[in-house]
Parts: C-alpha cells; sequence; structure tokens
C-alpha cells in the first residue's frame, strides 16, 4: 500500500512539474514569436523609417514617399489603363492613312504599280524630247527646201532651166546632210526614250531580287505599330513606378515564428506517470542488487540479521514483502 501511495504522490508531483515546464516553454515560445514579428514590422516601416537612418526628422520618409506618390499620379492622371490605351489606338488610328500608304509602297514593287507610276512620270520628259526632235527635224527640212529654192534661183540667173543632173547633182549635195541630220535627231530622241523605259523596268526587276526582306519586315512594322498601344501603357505604368523606385523594399525574409508548445492534460498525466514509473524501476532494481549481493546465511543467528533486513527491504520495494524468521538462533 506504501508503494501505491508513494507512486501516486510521484506522479502528482512529476504532474505538476510537466506542467509548469509546458507553461514556460510556451511563454517563452509566444514571446520569441512576438519579438520576430515586432523587428519584421520595424523593417518594413512601422516605426516611421525602413529606408532613412533613425536620426532623420520624424516623418521626413513619410514626406518623400508622398511626394514620390504625387510624381507618379501626374504622370498619368487619373486615367485608368484602359483610357491610356484608348487613348493611344486614336494616335494610331489618326495616322492608319500613312501606313497603308507605307504598305503600298511595298506592294508596289512587286505587283508592277510600282513600274506603271514611275513610266507616268517619266512620261512627260519622253514627250518633250521627242517634240524637241521633231521641231528640230522640221525646222532642218525648212531650212533644206530654202536651199533648195535658193539654188534653184541661182539657176534660173544663169541661164538655166530644167532639172537636168548637173542641178539634181548640186541639189543632193546640199541638202542630203541636213536631211541625214534631221533623221538622227528623231531616232536619238526616239533610242534615248527607249532606253529609259527599259532602265526603270530593269532597275525595278533589280529592286525585286534585292528587297526580298522588305515585306517580311514590314510585317514586323505592323506587328509593332499594332501593338504600340499596349506598349505605350506598359511603358507609362513603367515611368510611374520610376519615382516609387527608391521606397521598394526587399521583402527579405518573414517573421520567424516558433512552435508553441500544446500539451493536454492527458499528456501530462502520462508523463508524469512515466516519471514515476521509472522512478519506482530504479528503486526496485537497487532492492534487487542489494538481495542479490546479500551473503545467504547457514544458521539464524543475531549474525545473519543484517541479511534478513536487506532481503526485507528488497521484496518490499518489489510489493512483495516478507516475514523474518520467528526462531533466532544464539
Amino acid at each position: 500500500m506504501a508503494v501505491i501511495t508513494s507512486i501516486a504522490v510521484a506522479t502528482a508531483v512529476s504532474v505538476g512539474a510537466a506542467a509548469m515546464k509546458a507553461q514556460s516553454d510556451k511563454k517563452a515560445a509566444k514571446a520569441a514569436n512576438n519579438a520576430n514579428l515586432s523587428q519584421y514590422q520595424q523593417s518594413r516601416g512601422a516605426g516611421g523609417n525602413a529606408i532613412l537612418p533613425m536620426y532623420a526628422d520624424e516623418g521626413t520618409e513619410k514626406r518623400l514617399f508622398d511626394e514620390a506618390v504625387a510624381a507618379s499620379d501626374a504622370m498619368g492622371g487619373s486615367m485608368t489603363p484602359q483610357e491610356i490605351y484608348a487613348q493611344y489606338s486614336e494616335i494610331l488610328r489618326t495616322m492608319q492613312p500613312t501606313i497603308d500608304a507605307g504598305n503600298d509602297v511595298v506592294s508596289s514593287i512587286y505587283d508592277g504599280s510600282r513600274v506603271a507610276d514611275t513610266l507616268a512620270f517619266q512620261q512627260p520628259v519622253l514627250d518633250a524630247r521627242t517634240a524637241a526632235a521633231i521641231a528640230n527635224r522640221d525646222a532642218i527640212n525648212i531650212a533644206v527646201q530654202q536651199e533648195a529654192n535658193r539654188l534653184a534661183a541661182e539657176e534660173a540667173r544663169k541661164g538655166y532651166s530644167g532639172a537636168g543632173s548637173f542641178a539634181n547633182n548640186r541639189l543632193l549635195d546640199a541638202v542630203v546632210g541636213a536631211k541625214q541630220g534631221a533623221a538622227r535627231v528623231v531616232s536619238g530622241a526616239n533610242l534615248t526614250n527607249a532606253e529609259e523605259v527599259a532602265g526603270i523596268k530593269r532597275g525595278n526587276q533589280d529592286l525585286q531580287v534585292t528587297a526580298l526582306d522588305v515585306a517580311p519586315n514590314r510585317v514586323g512594322q505592323l506587328i509593332r505599330i499594332n501593338q504600340a498601344p499596349a506598349e505605350g501603357v506598359a511603358a507609362l505604368q513603367t515611368a510611374r513606378q520610376q519615382p516609387l523606385t527608391f521606397f521598394r523594399l526587399n521583402p527579405g525574409q518573414p517573421p520567424q515564428v516558433q512552435p508553441v508548445p500544446s500539451t493536454g492534460a492527458g499528456q501530462l498525466v502520462l508523463q508524469g506517470v512515466g516519471q514515476a514509473a521509472g522512478a519506482y524501476g530504479g528503486y526496485a532494481a537497487q532492492g534487487r542488487a542489494a538481495s542479490a549481493t546479500a551473503p545467504a546465511p547457514t544458521t539464524y543467528n543475531q549474525n545473519n540479521a543484517l541479511y534478513y533486513q536487506n532481503q526485507q527491504q528488497a521484496y518490499d520495494w518489489q510489493g512483495n514483502p516478507i516475514k523474518a524468521p520467528t526462531v533466532w538462533g544464539n
């Protein structure tokens, strides 16, 4: 019975000690968590400064931050990204005719319209050259006719008449060179015109070969043009964030949270019983050791009293007491 009472008392003491330790551990964990959280909040500006040194006047960092926010707002005003996108799209719409004209220029290289337009631009020059050649030819012909008339008059004054071979030869010698010159003027103009037309066509053919990347490049340009409103909005958003760069804090490590011990009543009792059982096991082991080391008596006399005393104590600890011998030897 005494052993059971001792175990119960030891269990109660162990349960109390375990409860006190659990409460102490819980308070320590909560204090550490609160300290970590406070330190993290201070690093984020909870005390008024997150970037500037502590010797800066109170409110300095807040004032600078408000000015940065005002500068950021001034860049976009009160317009939303959707409104800014619509504004940029309208600017692009006003330039659409110019963009379409650029597309036509690229297409004209391969659809023949560029050659046709160039020839149309050059045609007045060709016509003027031809007209000048014809006028020059006509002037030569007039001069030839005048020379023929002069020769005929001269022959008449000399008393010659008719169209003999001598007269004809004189006329041919006078006008043949002029007639050839008149023919060369017109044919030269026609040849020059034909060479220019051929040069325009050959030039466009060469351009078609060397400008194979014009169309793909134009496609890339059109894609960028269509993306211009969205890219403009993104660029403006980046610019609006620029004044706030100084206040961009490194997120750092989150506050460290220590797990708070949670020990229920049942767990405390189990811990107390375990500790009491451990103590009891130690005492029982000591008793068994004493019993094992005590020498066995050969006679019941007073010299063997120590053995029985140790034996009695050992069995008492084991919960199985024995009685001392009733007959003691002399």
